[in-house]
């Protein structure tokens, strides 16, 4: 497994390198998606250079966390999952970064428990830019006063961004178009907040368009740890 996981770390780095010829695009741009996966795989995954790691489900996290404060790595935890307000608490204690953030309540609750562990969290507003009945996130017009909410009246919240998942399609040209809807909003998002200059889109199906459109994350779980069993 440790032999793999290098193999495809080098082999995602190189694919990046000889496609976007993007120099400034390399680690600290992937979030390497850990969920399911045991704390072995993020420590060989780590020892290859990822620093940040995202995971969907509170539970595992804080069972992680407590793992990485043993060994004392300084990976960064991202929580890219949909955001269940009873799990808050824990978020706020474990992670640097939200990825899923979509509504007043679960700011107005962050917010809270962030001064409480006296953090600031940097996020990114989800923004449901397919419009897909099964996905969590903004409608694109509610974005600008979303972010006007959060950077106004939630202090220890700092928005950086946004996050987006595309519905997935097979026709590279198709998500090519997606991904450039994406980075026009985000441009609208950025001539208000210049701060706000992260945008999370690409995962382990369509990184390569996503680069080329612009992303400044990406989301990669299969190409670094394989298959989920």
């Amino acid at each position: 497994m440790h032999h793999e996981i290098e193999k495809n770390i080098h082999n995602l780095l190189e694919s990046i390198s000889n496609h976007s010829k993007k120099s400034e695009f390399n680690t600290k741009n992937i979030i390497a998606v850990s969920k399911k996966k045991s704390f072995e795989h993020i420590k060989i995954a780590y020892s290859y250079g990822l620093r940040s790691f995202g995971e969907n489900y509170a539970q595992e996290l804080e069972k992680k966390n407590v793992l990485n404060e043993k060994e004392g790595l300084d990976l960064k935890w991202h929580f890219i999952g949909p955001i269940q307000t009873n799990k808050i608490r824990s978020i706020a204690k474990c992670a640097v970064w939200v990825h899923s953030v979509s509504r007043k309540k679960e700011v107005d609750i962050l917010n809270k428990e962030c001064i409480l562990e006296n953090k600031i969290m940097d996020i990114l507003v989800q923004v449901n830019i397919s419009n897909e009945m099964t996905k969590s996130g903004l409608l694109p017009e509610e974005l600008l006063d979303f972010s006007e909410y959060v950077v106004e009246e939630k202090k220890n919240l700092s928005l950086r961004g946004m996050m987006v998942m595309p519905a997935l399609n097979e026709e590279s040209s198709e998500r090519v178009k997606v991904f450039n809807q994406c980075k026009e909003l985000h441009q609208t998002l950025t001539n208000k907040y210049p701060f706000a200059n992260i945008i999370s889109m690409g995962t382990t199906s369509d990184y390569l368009d996503a680069i080329d459109c612009g992303s400044s994350m990406i989301r990669i779980g299969e190409l670094i740890f394989g298959k989920r069993s």
